[in-house]
Protein backbone atom coordinates (compact mmCIF):
# COMPACT_ATOMS: atom_id res chain seq x y z
CA UNK A 1 0.00 0.00 0.00
CA UNK A 2 1.53 3.20 -1.23
CA UNK A 3 1.94 6.02 1.23
CA UNK A 4 0.89 9.62 0.35
CA UNK A 5 3.90 12.03 1.42
CA UNK A 6 3.23 15.79 0.95
CA UNK A 7 6.37 18.19 0.93
CA UNK A 8 5.51 21.60 1.63
CA UNK A 9 7.84 25.17 1.96
CA UNK A 10 7.84 28.36 2.10
CA UNK A 11 10.12 31.46 2.09
CA UNK A 12 9.09 35.40 2.97
CA UNK A 13 11.32 38.32 1.97
CA UNK A 14 11.16 41.26 4.16
CA UNK A 15 11.90 45.02 2.56
CA UNK A 16 11.09 48.08 3.59
CA UNK A 17 8.03 47.09 5.98
CA UNK A 18 6.55 44.97 2.78
CA UNK A 19 7.09 41.15 2.53
CA UNK A 20 6.47 39.27 -0.45
CA UNK A 21 6.32 35.70 0.21
CA UNK A 22 6.44 32.42 -1.94
CA UNK A 23 5.18 28.64 -1.48
CA UNK A 24 5.82 25.35 -3.00
CA UNK A 25 4.37 22.27 -2.15
CA UNK A 26 4.98 18.83 -3.73
CA UNK A 27 2.46 15.89 -3.27
CA UNK A 28 3.66 12.70 -4.07
CA UNK A 29 3.41 8.70 -3.64
CA UNK A 30 6.16 6.51 -2.00
CA UNK A 31 5.58 2.56 -2.97
CA UNK A 32 8.73 1.13 -1.93
CA UNK A 33 9.61 -1.02 0.77
CA UNK A 34 8.06 0.37 4.47
CA UNK A 35 10.40 -1.83 6.27
CA UNK A 36 13.23 -0.38 5.27
CA UNK A 37 12.43 3.37 7.07
CA UNK A 38 16.24 5.01 6.55
CA UNK A 39 15.73 4.38 2.88
CA UNK A 40 12.03 6.07 3.40
CA UNK A 41 13.72 8.71 5.45
CA UNK A 42 16.45 9.35 2.38
CA UNK A 43 13.77 9.79 0.07
CA UNK A 44 11.82 12.80 2.34
CA UNK A 45 14.94 14.33 2.87
CA UNK A 46 15.43 14.58 -1.01
CA UNK A 47 12.17 15.73 -1.82
CA UNK A 48 12.37 18.71 0.54
CA UNK A 49 15.87 19.46 -0.96
CA UNK A 50 14.23 19.47 -4.38
CA UNK A 51 11.51 21.95 -2.90
CA UNK A 52 14.11 23.89 -1.10
CA UNK A 53 15.97 24.62 -4.55
CA UNK A 54 12.94 24.81 -6.80
CA UNK A 55 11.65 27.64 -4.26
CA UNK A 56 15.27 29.06 -3.69
CA UNK A 57 15.83 29.37 -7.57
CA UNK A 58 11.90 31.59 -7.70
CA UNK A 59 12.85 33.25 -5.16
CA UNK A 60 16.42 34.47 -6.06
CA UNK A 61 15.12 34.82 -9.63
CA UNK A 62 12.55 36.86 -8.60
CA UNK A 63 14.33 38.84 -6.15
CA UNK A 64 17.70 39.48 -8.29
CA UNK A 65 19.63 37.52 -5.82
CA UNK A 66 18.58 38.70 -2.27
CA UNK A 67 17.90 36.06 0.12
CA UNK A 68 14.54 34.85 1.84
CA UNK A 69 13.88 33.64 5.58
CA UNK A 70 14.14 29.72 5.16
CA UNK A 71 13.41 27.00 7.51
CA UNK A 72 16.03 24.88 8.56
CA UNK A 73 17.10 22.01 6.38
CA UNK A 74 15.50 19.16 8.74
CA UNK A 75 11.51 19.86 8.23
CA UNK A 76 11.13 21.43 11.77
CA UNK A 77 10.33 24.90 11.03
CA UNK A 78 12.20 28.16 12.00
CA UNK A 79 12.92 28.84 15.68
CA UNK A 80 13.78 32.57 16.55
CA UNK A 81 15.10 31.03 20.13
CA UNK A 82 11.69 30.92 21.60
CA UNK A 83 10.71 27.80 20.97
CA UNK A 84 6.93 26.21 22.34
CA UNK A 85 6.83 24.82 25.46
CA UNK A 86 3.97 22.45 25.54
CA UNK A 87 2.02 20.37 27.61
CA UNK A 88 0.66 17.59 25.61
CA UNK A 89 0.62 19.76 22.37
CA UNK A 90 -0.44 22.56 23.75
CA UNK A 91 0.99 26.24 24.47
CA UNK A 92 1.20 25.96 28.50
CA UNK A 93 -0.55 28.80 30.76
CA UNK A 94 -3.04 30.38 28.19
CA UNK A 95 0.01 31.90 26.11
CA UNK A 96 1.19 30.34 22.62
CA UNK A 97 4.62 29.69 24.01
CA UNK A 98 6.50 32.97 23.81
CA UNK A 99 5.14 34.80 26.83
CA UNK A 100 2.14 36.46 25.00
CA UNK A 101 -1.45 35.58 25.06
CA UNK A 102 -2.94 33.86 23.37
CA UNK A 103 -5.69 34.89 20.61
CA UNK A 104 -9.35 35.05 22.14
CA UNK A 105 -12.01 32.99 20.72
CA UNK A 106 -13.91 36.01 18.86
CA UNK A 107 -10.60 37.14 17.29
CA UNK A 108 -10.14 33.29 15.91
CA UNK A 109 -13.94 33.69 14.65
CA UNK A 110 -13.55 36.49 13.41
CA UNK A 111 -10.35 36.17 11.34
CA UNK A 112 -11.86 32.96 9.88
CA UNK A 113 -15.46 34.69 8.49
CA UNK A 114 -13.12 37.63 7.06
CA UNK A 115 -11.15 35.27 5.34
CA UNK A 116 -13.78 33.68 3.79
CA UNK A 117 -15.18 36.71 3.10
CA UNK A 118 -12.14 37.58 1.12
CA UNK A 119 -11.62 34.36 -0.47
CA UNK A 120 -8.25 33.74 1.37
CA UNK A 121 -7.27 30.77 3.67
CA UNK A 122 -6.99 31.56 7.08
CA UNK A 123 -4.13 30.05 7.92
CA UNK A 124 -2.25 30.60 5.22
CA UNK A 125 -2.70 34.48 5.30
CA UNK A 126 -1.61 34.11 9.30
CA UNK A 127 1.56 32.39 7.93
CA UNK A 128 2.29 35.01 5.28
CA UNK A 129 1.67 37.74 7.69
CA UNK A 130 3.53 36.64 10.89
CA UNK A 131 4.58 32.62 10.24
CA UNK A 132 2.56 31.05 12.26
CA UNK A 133 -1.33 29.33 11.88
CA UNK A 134 -4.05 31.11 13.25
CA UNK A 135 -3.86 28.98 16.47
CA UNK A 136 -0.66 30.36 17.35
CA UNK A 137 -0.95 33.87 17.00
CA UNK A 138 -0.86 36.35 20.27
CA UNK A 139 -3.93 38.80 20.70
CA UNK A 140 -1.96 41.56 19.35
CA UNK A 141 -0.77 39.28 16.48
CA UNK A 142 -4.45 38.52 15.91
CA UNK A 143 -5.54 42.26 16.42
CA UNK A 144 -3.35 43.27 13.65
CA UNK A 145 -4.35 40.19 11.33
CA UNK A 146 -8.04 41.51 11.82
CA UNK A 147 -6.86 44.59 10.91
CA UNK A 148 -5.19 43.80 7.68
CA UNK A 149 -7.98 41.29 6.83
CA UNK A 150 -10.44 44.60 7.64
CA UNK A 151 -8.48 46.69 5.06
CA UNK A 152 -8.55 43.74 2.22
CA UNK A 153 -12.51 43.90 2.76
CA UNK A 154 -12.87 47.22 2.63
CA UNK A 155 -10.48 47.53 -0.85
CA UNK A 156 -12.71 44.69 -2.00
CA UNK A 157 -15.75 46.38 -1.79
CA UNK A 158 -14.36 49.71 -3.01
CA UNK A 159 -13.54 48.03 -6.31
CA UNK A 160 -16.44 46.67 -6.40
CA UNK A 161 -18.00 49.84 -5.98
CA UNK A 162 -15.67 51.04 -8.94
CA UNK A 163 -16.73 48.45 -11.33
Amino acid sequence: MPIRVIVSRSRKLSENYNSESWGLSLDTEFTGDLSNTQAFQEQVNDLFSLVDNLLDEKVQGAKGGRTASRAPANGRGASNGNARRTNAGRATNGTNGNGHRKLTYAQQKAIVSMSRKVGVNPDEWSEDQHGIPVRDLSVKQASDLIDALRREIEAQDTQGAAT
